[in-house]
């Protein structure tokens, strides 16, 4: 007969079908949430450089006006930071967030330099490409012989 002593130990089967299916809904869950916020994540990172590159290109006009200099803005392919000279010296940089690719800069000069002369005005109209870590396109656009940058995504 029955000894009603005995004591099972462990679960049943439909107790871990219960857990697993507990544990892989709360995993697509928290799998979707990384995704956005990954997205996320570079969208802001898009934002900030080009706000940073803006102001970037905006100190440097402002300090050649200060100091009547002359600069040298370098956006070249395969880089990861934008360089500014000032004659054969490198006066400043920024660096590019991680991930991001310089593509293309189609300043018309050869040796591929955004010239800002001693009152500000940048002399070479470009169009400088990057690519984010999502290798979606965005264009920072300089005109000739103005103060305007443009975003363009």
């Amino acid at each position: 007969m029955y000894d009603k002593n005995l004591i099972f130990k462990g679960f049943t089967l439909i107790e871990i079908l219960v857990v697993m299916a507990i544990i892989s809904i709360i995993t697509s869950i928290m799998l979707i949430e990384v995704k956005n916020y990954k997205a996320l994540k570079n969208d802001i990172e898009v934002k900030q450089f080009n706000s940073e590159m803006i102001s970037f290109i905006n100190n440097i006009r402002a300090e050649c006006i200060l100091k009547e200099s002359f600069a040298e803005l370098s956006f070249q392919k395969g880089n990861d930071e934008v360089k500014v000279y000032e004659g054969p010296n490198i006066k400043n940089r920024l660096k590019l967030p991680s991930s991001f690719i310089i593509k293309e800069n189609n300043v018309i000069t050869w040796d591929k330099l955004i010239y800002i002369d001693s009152r500000g005005m940048i002399t070479t109209p470009c169009s400088l490409k990057y690519l984010d870590r999502n290798g979606k396109n965005h264009t920072i656009t300089i005109g000739v012989g103005t103060a305007y940058a443009e975003i363009k995504e």
